[in-house]
């Protein structure tokens, strides 16, 4: 192996095997604890939704990247055939489940920003803005599945040639590869978040900063017995929550959103330095899925709420 080759297996088969696995198991903890909530009419909704999205996005990196690094790196004809059975399908979910979970942050954040200014969300308009998010993932990734094909050329069964995946006839369009699968998808998936996110948790600071409204932003919930009774966040608990789950969004993506911005201004770079750009993108996509590792650390370090019920279910005295 080069050394270029070492350092992608290491990155997305080492780093990113354990990424994958510790966030499946925090995430799979996490919904336990909210499974012992009542939280149907709060905002911690959109955490449930977050959770669950999460780790389809664990299992689905684990099924695109890893698999694909099997085969290619270690010839495994198995790992191969299961790739290019369902690599579509994988990757279709992948993308969907990831434009789909910010735009719940971005929601949360709404909720947050109408709260500051006296407006609160209902169940009603919280499992809307759910149902929004999930609507921008699938029209943006799900016409996916009608840019690629799969083919089979017999002559080659046995071999790494057997199965491919090559694009269709409509990315051939220049209106629909540029406007649509650039433009708009980079436009709805990158930018947009980002300016969301900062607009409405810049906005929602400044309200209650302004108003020193005692609002609690992420509601109490209770606990069924025999737990002990819930507690109340404050309202810096609460910013406090939202504002690092923001942070860490916009910390770890922020390496896709130069690479992104690099794609829209000087494309022929990607070619030019082209081992850079893999190398990259590949440590963006760690970062992006490290993100989905991190929502219970934070909500442990950030909510006293969640600190308290987490070591009620997991840590009784």
């Amino acid at each position: 192996f080069s050394a270029a080759d070492v350092a992608k297996l290491v990155m997305i088969m080492g780093i990113g095997g354990v990424i994958c696995t510790v966030g499946i198991i925090l995430n799979t903890a996490l919904l336990f604890v909210f499974s012992r909530l009542r939280i149907r009419d709060t905002n911690l909704i959109y955490l449930v939704f977050l959770a669950c999205f999460d780790i389809a996005v664990e299992i689905c990196f684990i099924l695109v990247f890893i698999i694909k690094l099997v085969w290619e790196y270690f010839g495994n004809y198995s790992a191969y055939l299961l790739w290019r059975e369902l690599s579509l399908l994988y990757s279709l979910s992948l993308q969907t489940v990831i434009a789909s979970s910010v735009y719940f942050i971005v929601a949360a954040s709404l909720d947050r920003y109408m709260t500051s200014i006296g407006r609160k969300f209902r169940s009603r308009d919280r499992f809307l803005a759910i149902s929004c998010a999930v609507m921008i993932g699938c029209l943006t990734k799900l016409p996916f599945y009608i840019e690629v094909e799969k083919v089979v050329y017999e002559e080659c069964e046995g071999t790494f040639s057997y199965k491919d995946i090559e694009r269709t006839n409509v990315t051939k369009s220049e209106f629909y590869s540029q406007v649509y699968m650039f433009y708009t998808r980079n436009i709805v998936n990158v930018f947009l978040p980002f300016l969301l996110l900062l607009l409405f948790n810049l906005a929602a600071v400044h309200n209650l900063s302004r108003q020193r409204r005692p609002d609690v932003l992420i509601e109490k919930v209770r606990l069924p017995p025999p737990l002990p009774p819930p507690l109340s966040l404050s309202l810096q608990d609460a910013s406090r929550t939202l504002i690092a789950l923001v942070s860490t969004y916009l910390l770890t993506n922020t390496l896709h959103l130069c690479i992104t911005v690099v794609e829209f201004i000087a494309n022929d770079l990607t070619l030019q330095y082209s081992e850079w750009y893999t190398f990259f993108s590949d440590l963006s996509s760690i970062l992006a899925v490290s993100a989905t590792a991190l929502r219970l650390p934070v909500y442990f370090a950030t909510n006293g709420m969640m600190r308290s019920h987490i070591r009620c279910i997991f840590f009784p005295s």
